[in-house]
């Protein structure tokens, strides 16, 4: 089984590390050799990609490898931009433990997209990586989004210009514009008169007087208005957008919502192919499957435990209200929230559990009995066994035709239920009446013997006695010498329930089923420390553990590295840290991402290597967790990577647009593990971010801190 390359390999950009490698040529060898290897276009490795593959209009592939590989970049005329040797795959255990992966196409409209798999609704267990639009309404669909100065209309899919004006289009970027950061802007231009010039954040970028479909890097001023300002311009705009150079990026948690199978952004990805990737890191792993497959077998299990209690019992849902009327689908009232002073019970014809079944024939027969308490009634609340509530059924069922009355009298109760509680109503039938029987009579002492008190001996035979009470036995039912019994036929002494099979059932329901409890999975965030406790969870059965290096720090315009990113350390595992960007204005090696921790992991991805940039400082690399800093303008200090991100801060800005500036630093190894049957505590060290190369003119940013996540299973 084939499985997914790696998410920041899937775009590969040319020598200035910012240029897409539009058309670029990946030739995949075996590792170490020059020996052809296949790639695929499917997870399943049944359809081969060609041998080199073909990077689109964006520099991106998707890839599934098998095994290791050495990857040669090339650009569209074959020249050499990199080689990359021993890029590894990793397997999951078996089918059913394998991750879920699936992109999608953004076009800067749709925010909600439907995957193939049920993913839950948990916002934190995915991964998700798309480019950000900072832009909204660049099709001009509708006349909605842009504020439109003199002279300006939007109609039929364009904004038009008429009248050769000098007035903007203009509205605030739908994602904020970080001022320094360098953007994408694209547009589509159709020119009659006149010149428009689009800017960013206040920054202008390059005026166009001629029809054309325009791309170019903008550096953002202070503010957050994208804007096209015009003189003399008669003419049209349309396909407006602004975007991240680096391509995909990883999403905060904030930024979308996952209910089943429905993934729903807050604001539109960018228009591009397959430039959105859903996947959950920690089920890609042998270590995941197998926290995966407890989790399934304690799902089957709950599954089971339900069945057995449905088979004897049947399920509904609590509605607080008092009043004696339908309570609505799948519930059941009482008529006194004191579960003591309950003398009715509503309950709806159908059940609560999955397809709602109609038991009302069955809920009607419990008032069937002829003797005089009909049977009994137990309100179990599922999970709490100890909350419950016994009622004797007192009179026939009353059929309302979709709902149910029970009229009862209280036994016994414990607790308190709420509105919406699941609860059990699990019934006992009380045996019909039996009729009277013919008077009979003593003719000898074999039979019954009448003693001279109150009782009577029951005889056998002779004299031997089976079974006395009254005088003969005192108050109480006395087995004798000659009454003797096996394994089936026995007397059973309880007082709830009457029926030794319903104590059997009752005894597996309250001390086998309430046992059963399935606790979600929670997770704790290590920040900071050195050589810190974190401390394992009462009943914690396995940790899933995922944690990245500090990123290095970018080097400075000149003179000085950036130093490189600290180890980050969890129960002496290493994941260790990104490399220091160069300073500027020298032909040397890349920072070179974080590698090669010691201890065993389940997975290791090494660090992305930072990069160098002509005209601004390099880009710091981001890590899985984001965080990268943007390299400074030609003027400007290197941006700091974020915090606990473990990404590589940005190279210092060169002194001219046509001078390479400081290096970015390179991103913190990537390190998972997974720990079964944990100890009570282990040490922890948060790798420290590298610092960026503080002289030489224009200083570089720092690395990105460390970061580790504990998923805790019960």
């Amino acid at each position: 089984m084939a499985v997914l390359y790696t998410p920041h390999f899937a775009q590969f950009f040319e020598n200035d590390g910012v240029t897409p490698a539009a058309a670029g040529l990946l030739y995949t060898y075996a590792a170490g050799t020059t020996t052809p290897k296949a790639t695929y276009t499917t997870a399943a490795g049944d359809i081969e990609h060609t041998n080199p593959i073909v990077l689109d209009s964006a520099g991106r592939a998707v890839i599934f490898i098998s095994g290791s590989y050495k990857y040669v970049l090339k650009d569209s005329d074959g020249n050499t931009i990199k080689e990359t040797d021993n890029v590894t795959s990793f397997n999951a255990t078996t089918a059913n433990t394998e991750g879920f992966f699936q992109s999608f196409s953004g076009n800067a409209v749709t925010t909600a997209f439907t995957t193939s798999d049920s993913l839950g609704s948990d916002e934190k267990a995915l991964m998700v990586f798309s480019e950000l639009e900072y832009s909204t309404n660049g099709t001009f669909a509708s006349d909605t989004g842009w504020t439109k100065g003199t002279g300006w209309t939007i109609a039929a899919g364009v904004a038009t210009a008429t009248g050769a004006i000098s007035t903007a289009l203009e509205q605030s970027a739908g994602i904020t514009l970080i001022q320094g950061k360098q953007y994408l802007v694209q547009y589509t231009i159709t020119r009659s008169a006149g010149t428009i010039t689009p800017s960013l954040g206040g920054t202008a970028g390059t005026g166009r007087s001629a029809s054309g479909t325009y791309s170019e890097t903008i550096i953002a001023g202070s503010t957050q208005t994208i804007s096209f300002g015009t003189s003399g311009f008669t003419g049209t705009v349309d396909n407006v957008s602004v975007r991240d150079l680096g391509g995909l990026t990883i999403r905060n948690v904030g930024d979308y919502t996952i209910d089943g199978t429905t993934l729903t952004f807050t604001k539109a990805p960018a228009t591009g192919p397959n430039n959105i990737f859903v996947f959950a890191p920690y089920t890609l792993i042998n270590a995941a499957g197998a926290a995966q497959t407890a989790a399934d077998a304690a799902i089957a299990a709950a599954g089971s435990a339900e069945a057995a209690v449905n088979s004897v019992a049947y399920q509904f849902t609590f509605d607080s209200s008092t009043s004696m009327a339908d309570p609505g689908t799948g519930d059941f009232r009482l008529n006194n929230a004191t579960l003591s002073s309950v003398t009715a019970i509503a309950v709806d014809a159908l059940s609560s559990v999955t397809g709602n079944p109609d038991v009302s024939d069955a809920i009607a027969a419990w008032g069937a009995s002829t003797s005089t308490n009909k049977g009994q009634i137990k309100i179990t609340k599922s999970g709490t066994p100890a909350t419950y509530a016994l009622y004797n059924v007192t009179a026939a069922v009353t059929d309302n035709t979709g709902w149910l009355e029970i009229t009862v009298s209280h036994v016994a109760s414990n607790g308190t239920l709420t509105a919406a509680d699941v609860c059990y109503l699990q019934h006992t039938r009380t045996g019909d009446k039996g009729e009277t029987g013919a008077t009979g009579s003593v003719s000898s002492t074999t039979g019954v013997q009448a003693s001279t008190s109150a009782g009577a001996h029951l005889i056998s035979s002779g004299s031997n006695d089976c079974l006395q009470w009254g005088a003969g036995g005192g108050a109480n039912l006395t087995l004798k010498a000659n009454m003797s019994g096996d394994s089936t036929h026995k007397l059973v002494s309880m007082a709830d329930p009457t029926s030794a099979q319903d104590y059997a059932t009752k005894n597996y329901v309250d001390t086998e089923i309430a046992g059963i409890s399935l606790t979600p999975p929670t997770r704790q965030y290590l920040t900071s420390g050195t050589s810190a406790t974190y401390t394992t969870p009462a009943n914690c059965t396995a940790l899933l553990v995922r944690m990245v290096g500090g990123g290095g720090g970018g080097g400075a315009r000149n003179t000085n590295n950036g130093t490189a990113g600290g180890n980050t350390i969890f129960n002496s595992v290493n994941a260790s840290g990104g490399g220091g960007g160069p300073f500027g204005g020298q032909n040397v090696a890349v920072a070179a991402g974080g590698s090669g921790g010691s201890g065993s992991a389940a997975l290791r991805l090494s660090g992305g290597d930072g990069c160098p940039a002509l005209g601004s400082g390099g880009f710091g690399a981001a890590s899985p967790f984001g965080g990268g800093g943007a390299g400074g303008n030609n003027t400007g200090a290197g941006n700091n990577a974020k915090s606990n991100t473990g990404g590589g801060g940005g190279g210092g800005g060169p002194n001219s647009a046509t001078a390479m500036g400081g290096y970015g630093g390179a991103a913190g190894e990537y390190v998972e593990l997974y720990i079964t049957s944990p100890a009570a505590s282990y040490t922890y060290t948060i790798g420290s971010g590298g610092a960026g190369g503080s002289a030489g003119g224009v200083a570089g940013g720092n690395g990105g801190s460390g970061f580790i996540v504990v998923e805790e299973y019960y």
